[in-house]
């Protein structure tokens, strides 16, 4: 396997979990202001 391709896969793995941050993020940020009498 060359470096290139092991770089890949953890690229992936990096752009996965920050997707998984910001899915995170958006879900609270959607609560509080659902909380705050927001409808989403």
């Amino acid at each position: 396997m060359s470096p290139e391709s092991g770089n890949r896969f953890r690229d992936n793995d990096m752009r996965k979990n920050n997707n998984l941050k910001r899915k995170e993020r958006i879900r609270k940020i959607a609560t509080r202001f659902r909380g705050g009498g927001y409808d989403m």
